[in-house]
């Protein structure tokens, strides 16, 4: 099952939180979710994440929202981790 909710923070910054039930122990999800090199073979529109995934790291997050356009919308963004859990 899966539920999500999108919020507007300003003009051009949606935050999107998504909850989903993944039949597998945390440490593999965790380790997926945490491979930024490999976010092109199965997120559709996020494109990469530069940086690393840790407490207070800046990344540099890109994504194509338009397959059918070069566009890319790039962000940078001082993450937030709690380690084998969560990030944002």
């Amino acid at each position: 099952m899966e539920n999500g909710s999108s919020e507007k923070v300003s003009f051009s910054h949606h935050r999107i939180h998504i909850d989903i039930a993944i039949d597998a122990p945390l440490e593999v999800v965790w380790s997926v979710l945490t491979d930024t090199a490999n976010y092109d073979n199965w997120a559709a529109f996020l494109v990469g994440i530069k940086g690393e995934i840790k407490d207070r790291s800046r990344v540099t997050v890109s994504f194509q929202l338009d397959a059918s356009k070069e566009k890319l919308t790039t962000l940078d963004h001082t993450i937030t981790v709690v380690d084998g859990s969560e990030f944002y």
